[in-house]
């Protein structure tokens, strides 16, 4: 029993001690004064409102990534709200546009500010590519077999130009071939010299090919055809003269295009280099070739 007062005895004068510091601490720190009480009560409660905002920050930051989202150092995006790039992509602190990328990525994608960790899917919205033009032909259908004849499409329409020397039957169909897919064809134009349409133009495509058939044309005429908007991106264009008969593409009709077409009477129609003087492109090279080439001897493209 005297034990436990003893040790009651002793708890009563510690705390009554510390009471007594806490008073002199008091005393000091107001200066014994109520204006001095004051201040003292302002910066003690301002010291608790620092601890208590540090604590909460602490919270805050201290939190790890999330298992199941994209994270980086500086923020954490979940994964439920990555989307194919369709709307704006954003977590509780931070947002990404929904113009930024359309891949995969296949490593890490960073920047000053943060860093997305491989996987994340956006849409990047790349323009078209502009096409390259690689060939152009005058296609003819000799006895329902095709034939290309190539036609320079790098000169101009006054220069040392292309001549299809065989009959325009239903249509002049002029290929330009490009080096991707053709998904829209555009718009076409055939203009003569004077810049003056000579030519109705109907349009077509087929794989990288973008075909213009050309209907209304007349005899010993120079055209430039040209194509705009192919696949919304790219012109091109190709001059080319019609003269039945220049089977020597002199841009004129002579006695040399006449012998050339009877040296090749009776020859298969089986390519181009023959091709070229079955000239009603019924498949054969008869006298009726011959005779449409005398009947334009002397014809001079203007």
């Amino acid at each position: 029993m005297k034990k436990k007062m003893l040790f009651v005895a002793r708890k009563e004068r510690n705390v009554f001690q510390e009471c007594s510091t806490v008073r002199r601490a008091t005393r000091i720190a107001t200066n014994g004064s109520p204006r001095g009480m004051l201040r003292f009560m302002r910066a003690t409660l301002a010291a608790e409102m620092r601890t208590s905002a540090a604590n909460v920050f602490a919270a805050i930051f201290s939190v790890s990534a999330l298992a199941a989202g994209q994270s980086s150092t500086n923020f954490v995006m979940q994964r439920d709200a990555i989307n194919a790039g369709i709307a704006d992509m954003s977590s509780t602190n931070f947002h990404m546009s929904s113009s930024v990328g359309d891949a995969v990525a296949g490593g890490a994608i960073g920047s000053v500010s943060f860093q997305l960790r491989s996987g994340f899917r956006a849409t990047v919205n790349v323009p078209p590519a502009v096409l390259n033009l690689l060939t152009v032909f005058s296609r003819k259908f000799h006895n329902g077999l095709p034939f290309d004849l190539p036609v320079a499409h790098g000169e101009t329409l006054t220069g040392n130009i292309t001549v299809e020397p065989r009959a325009i039957g239903s249509g002049h169909m002029i290929v330009f071939r490009f080096d991707n897919a053709i998904s829209n064809e555009g718009t076409a134009t055939a203009l003569n010299a004077a810049l003056n349409s000579a030519a109705t133009v109907t349009l077509s495509r087929s794989g990288n090919d973008v075909i213009a058939t050309l209907t209304n044309v007349a005899d010993n005429t120079r055209l430039n055809i040209t194509l705009s908007g192919v696949n919304s991106t790219t012109t091109a264009d190709a001059p080319l003269g019609f003269l039945v008969g220049d089977v020597g593409n002199t841009q004129r009709v002579t006695g040399a295009d006449i012998a050339a077409v009877k040296a090749n009477m009776n020859k298969p129609v089986n390519n181009i280099a023959t091709a070229r003087f079955d000239l009603n492109t019924d498949g054969s090279i008869t006298q009726a070739d011959v005779s449409a080439a005398k009947a334009r001897a002397g014809k001079v493209l203007p």
